[in-house]
């Protein structure tokens, strides 16, 4: 506990550090956002879409680098994830995982918009389309409960991996102080550990976000 309160400092003072830039400080901008996040990993259990979900809110700083192209990302973010699973290797003796984890992550990136360079964003063509791509660190705990006769090999407690994302959104101007954005994105560790369940194919377990927030203009 003590590393996950050092490390949620560290990064509140990484965010403060990089708002002090001004750089068009017109357009840097505070991002509060809630956000769905689906696991799909072994214990999916094959299927196209998993049942394992996480609800989660976040926190974001975001400040332009290159005219009204490129934008410095960043993010600090907290979901609480359920986990469940039946082991059906033996029909006759099934056994059955259930738990909950926590996942805090933060990361920096960047938001390249797809307007054209010449059209700023006004109340009469509010809208603008990105692509995204994000890379950090994730703290995640896993609370791991078994049937006796589950045999399925399983990682328990708090670890510490890289990530990486990419996605895409859409960001509207509802007047010169907020926004509303939408966000769907694409993460994985390039490990198997996050459901929980590590498989014998090492498959990398994948997470589909979704979030939806408001952004607020510090001038």
């Amino acid at each position: 506990m003590l590393f996950l309160k050092r490390f949620h400092s560290f990064i509140l003072f990484l965010i403060l550090i990089l708002s002090s830039f001004h750089i068009n400080a017109q357009r840097n901008n505070l991002n509060f956002f809630a956000g769905i996040m689906v696991v799909q990993g072994e214990a999916s259990g094959g299927a196209l879409l998993s049942d394992d979900m996480a609800i989660g809110s976040g926190i974001g700083y975001n400040a332009p680098l290159y005219k009204n192209k490129i934008e410095f990302i960043s993010k600090l973010e907290y979901y609480n994830l359920r986990l469940d699973y039946i082991e059906q290797s033996n029909p006759q003796n099934i056994g059955v995982m259930e738990g909950t984890c926590t996942q805090t992550s933060a990361g920096i990136g960047l938001n390249i918009y797809l307007n054209k360079s010449t059209e700023l964003v006004s109340l009469y063509q509010p809208f603008r389309t990105y692509v995204s791509v994000l890379a950090g660190l994730l703290v995640q705990n896993n609370s791991l409960n078994f049937s006796e006769n589950f045999n399925f090999p399983n990682l328990q407690g708090t670890f510490v991996l890289p990530f990486g994302e990419l996605g895409g959104g859409l960001k509207v101007r509802v007047n010169p102080t907020w926004s509303v954005n939408f966000n769907a994105a694409i993460r994985t560790t390039l490990s198997d550990e996050v459901d929980g369940l590590i498989g014998a194919t090492d498959s990398p377990d994948i997470m589909g976000i979704v979030r939806f927030g408001i952004s607020y203009n510090l001038k």
